[in-house]
């Protein structure tokens, strides 16, 4: 039986929140600017960390937050363990999404989970419908501030739907129900509705530190708060899963390519 947050829970899952952000934080920092294979330790020990934390009291809700982070060094193991340098960019793509979705399924299931508390039911369409066509404003501000290069060269629009179907699902799909979909709901539950916003947009921030564009960790954090912010307020992830696929799939595949 999950017993009820009260105010030193609370604190105390503030507390380690932050201290773990912080350890995801360094392991990022050394996955990108030291050596990935010490980053690849630095999560693992991550990992461990967290597992033997939520195991000491997995009863008390405040947990929920920790295991909202155990989400972030699965992700990076994922990306440094398997043997992506095999593929091409968007095959990367379509490769993690696979996999990532398939723990998405697993945890929302061990964790008694609706797809309707991680946000996927469309919620006030017309507004889910608004939500979404803001999409187009913020992949063509990524695509001004950052100039990106095209993941795939192409001269016409054909060869660019397989491409935009796997960026779109990665991007779109997969990372908001991890981020804003379960990590937010879990996360929520012991920091509040603005503090499960704030941490995990830092934790997305966070992980484009290995980008070529510095400012496009500001843009995800910016990035993060709107999802975040949208995601709370309607209860509902489908309008930002598509904004997201959108924005993506025009700054990395369509503008770059010139072909808007």
């Amino acid at each position: 039986m999950i017993q009820p947050e009260t105010a030193s829970s609370s604190a105390a899952a503030r507390l380690l929140g932050a201290i773990y952000t912080g350890g995801i934080i360094i392991a990022e920092g050394l996955t990108v600017t030291v050596d990935a294979r010490l980053g690849l330790v630095a999560y693992t020990l991550l990992m461990v960390a967290l597992v033997y934390t939520i195991s000491l009291n997995w009863q008390n809700a405040a947990n929920r937050v920790l295991v909202a982070l155990l989400f972030v060094p699965l992700v990076r193991l994922l990306t440094l363990a398997l043997p992506l340098s095999y593929f091409s960019t968007v095959n990367q793509f379509g490769v993690l999404g696979f996999v990532l979705l398939i723990a998405c399924l697993m945890a929302v299931t061990r964790l008694n989970l609706s797809w309707g508390a991680v946000g996927l039911i469309p919620r006030r369409p017309l507004l889910q419908l608004i939500i979404a066509a803001t999409g187009v404003g913020i992949g063509w501000l990524e695509y001004t501030l950052l100039e990106p290069a095209a993941i795939v060269v192409a001269d016409d629009w054909p060869a660019l739907i397989v491409p935009a179907v796997m960026v779109f699902i990665y991007a779109g799909l997969t990372e908001e129900l991890v981020f804003r979909g379960i990590m937010q709901h879990l996360a929520q539950a012991a920091l509040g509705a603005a503090g499960a916003v704030i941490l995990v947009a830092t934790v997305f921030a966070t992980l484009h530190l290995g980008t070529d564009f510095p400012l496009a960790v500001g843009l995800a954090f910016a990035q993060g708060v709107y999802f975040g912010t949208v995601a709370m307020v309607t209860r509902s992830i489908t309008g930002v899963i598509v904004a997201h696929g959108i924005a993506t799939v025009l700054s990395l595949l369509i503008l770059p390519n010139g072909l808007l």
